[in-house]
């Protein structure tokens, strides 16, 4: 199991991500951010994963 609480069998947190879309995982960190703090902010590289539909594994 890594780290994270994502056992391998599942593809861990990038596959997870694609999976419920970067775009909706990135609406969730905001509201996060805005409620909690700098903790929850999101690098750039997400942001522009969910602007132009990109996924972690195609």
């Amino acid at each position: 199991m890594f780290g994270i609480g994502f056992p391998p069998f599942t593809g861990g947190p990038f596959r997870y991500m694609d999976q419920q879309g970067i775009s909706n995982i990135v609406d969730i960190m905001h509201r996060l951010a805005q409620k909690y703090g700098n903790n929850f902010v999101l690098c750039e590289r997400l942001m522009q994963m969910a602007k132009s539909n990109k996924k972690f594994h195609q």
